[in-house]
């Protein structure tokens, strides 16, 4: 009986990992891989992003402390402003994001928080706060959001970056959209933060 309880206990355990990594590849290109898997936690499928950057992390934490011009590489953001700045590495900032007609345009408060860890690298963890300013009219509040960016520096001089993100849009939005933006945004926005770092 026990045997047959360790046993059970086993599988699901594999099935519920199994389930946590349970990603799928959405696209390939220029060096950029996608990944995909759905979430009972949001709407918007989860997605996962990898690249490899020429250039070390802090060259990369540079851009997410250039608040004002994160707005040049993050895709379909039209207004990026600082908030509120605790230190050098934990900050708060307001995104307005531009939708395709006839969509709303969304906006959010972001929570950023640089942190290195033991081994070296670093971990960018930002965290929407949507209740933190009144809403605006003519906008509606992302009420979900929430990222991590892991910065792995390598031997031969890049960086891997490793982009996770989860959303929750509000509102309605079209399929076509939801499904183009788990995909689509963060594969312009890794593209574009990848030209800024090397050029």
């Amino acid at each position: 009986m026990k045997s047959s309880i360790t046993i059970l206990s086993v599988l699901f355990i594999a099935l519920s990992l199994f389930a946590q990594d349970n990603w799928k590849l959405e696209k390939d290109k220029n060096g950029i891989k996608v990944f995909t898997r759905k979430t009972t936690k949001a709407s918007m499928k989860e997605s996962m992003t990898e690249i490899f950057v020429k250039g070390t992390p802090n060259q990369i934490i540079k851009e997410f402390k250039d608040i004002e011009n994160h707005k040049t590489w993050m895709h379909r953001i039209s207004t990026s402003q600082l908030l509120k700045k605790v230190n050098e590495n934990e900050f708060q900032v307001y995104y307005i994001a531009s939708a395709p007609w006839p969509v709303s345009n969304r906006d959010i408060v972001v929570h950023y928080n640089i942190k290195k860890e033991a081994n070296g690298n670093y971990t960018i963890i930002s965290t929407g706060t949507p209740n933190e300013i009144p809403k605006k009219s003519g906008l509606v509040r992302i009420t979900k959001s929430y990222s991590t960016w892991e910065l792995i520096e390598q031997k031969d001089g890049n960086t891997k970056i490793v982009y996770t993100s989860l959303s929750e849009p509000g509102g309605s939005l079209p399929e076509w959209l939801v499904n183009s933006s788990a995909t689509d945004t963060p594969f312009n926005t890794v593209a574009a933060l990848k030209a800024k770092v090397e050029k």
